[in-house]
């Protein structure tokens, strides 16, 4: 007679012998461990340009997401380094610490082959940041195809790592209740990335085209150091008043989401926004966010800091903020979901960017 064994009760598909009928027997794996373990089952490489294939793509490299030539570099202190908030280490009531990284790995992802990153990225990284209708988008596209190289690790992370792992040495009813969370934050993910899939469809087309009708952006432009980069995606959820806009978490809603990314102006720097045009809830949250022009670098800045991780920053701006204004951005840096937490923001000066313009695409 064969005996059939149900599947464990998680929902993982292997017998319950294979899967959690033993878990609470395993070795207990400490924090530090599972980081460690987190950061290298999220490691990947691909390249994401529509007509990438084996036949056309030489070697994966190491792309930027923040240019390097012209951003990152501004941000470099003596020893060629920059500063990043560093999930993995945490100090005062589980903030995260300022880290200092090369300036070479800063921003760096394994999403394009040399050929395709060269190519793609050449009308922004070889020429003068005009604010072309092409430039923006392609400040987008590098934005979003950042973000989906990050879900896709941290998706492969949360099924090798957490879900195998998170649990392990602890009771039953522990077991259970760490499932149910990282199951319901994996259909979040694995939801999003859906959308975020259906949105690169379309740039694709239009990256190939060279049709960016579809898109409108704001560009936030200014003087002074340069201090903070970023390449990000954000959904916004609500305004820079706390009105809501749009539940991020409602499976039958689909995320209207907000591109940026840092580029380098000939009189100072500036912050692209992008969005599509027929997304109402984008432009929304850009009214909102426009209207307090006196406190726009502040208000901006920290909204990248509790929305977005990839984020770097110069040592000489860091050690300028008082030790008050650097804990509330550390704390911003720190919050494990901006959707679900109440963001407060500070309305006093925090970068030192001066005759502050907005343009929009």
């Amino acid at each position: 007679m064969t005996f059939f064994e149900p599947g464990c009760w998680c929902g993982s598909g292997a017998p319950v012998s294979e899967c959690h009928g033993k878990r609470g027997q395993e070795r207990q794996r400490s924090v530090k461990e599972l980081w460690h373990n987190v950061q290298a089952t999220a490691a990947h490489e691909t390249c994401f340009h529509p007509e990438a294939s084996a036949a056309v793509c030489d070697q994966i490299v190491r792309a930027h997401s923040i240019q390097r030539s012209g951003v990152l570099d501004r941000l470099i202190d003596d020893t060629k380094h920059v500063l990043h908030f560093d999930q993995g280490t945490k100090v005062d009531a589980g903030v995260p610490a300022a880290r200092r990284i090369g300036w070479k790995q800063a921003s760096s992802f394994k999403g394009f082959c040399g050929k395709h990153d060269g190519s793609t990225f050449a009308p922004v990284e070889q020429v003068p940041f005009t604010g072309s209708a092409e430039q923006c988008f392609l400040i987008a596209y590098r934005a979003l195809c950042h973000e989906i190289h990050q879900k896709i690790g941290a998706l492969r992370a949360l099924r090798t790592t957490l879900l195998r792992h998170g649990d392990a040495g602890m009771p039953d009813n522990v077991q259970q209740q760490r499932q149910r969370k990282l199951r319901g934050i994996q259909s979040e993910m694995q939801r999003g990335l859906r959308d975020f899939f259906t949105l690169k469809d379309e740039m694709d087309s239009h990256l190939l085209s060279g049709e960016y009708g579809q898109w409108q952006g704001v560009v936030v432009r200014f003087q002074g150091e340069l201090s903070v980069a970023v390449t990000g995606m954000v959904s916004p959820d609500r305004t820079m008043d706390g009105e809501p806009l749009q539940n991020v978490a409602d499976p039958n809603h689909r995320q209207e989401s907000l591109l940026l990314g840092t580029v380098v102006t000939d009189d100072g720097a500036g912050v692209v926004l992008l969005w599509h045009r027929d997304d109402s809830i984008p432009t929304r949250f850009l009214e909102s966010l426009l209207a307090d022009v006196e406190h726009l670098p502040s208000l901006l800045v920290q909204f990248i800091f509790a929305y977005i991780e990839n984020v770097y920053f110069s040592a000489s701006w860091w050690d300028s903020v008082t030790p008050a204004m650097q804990h509330h951005v550390a704390a911003l840096a720190g919050i494990r979901d901006a959707y679900a937490t109440e963001i407060s923001y500070v309305r006093a000066p925090l970068v030192p960017w001066t005759n502050v313009t907005t343009s929009w695409v």
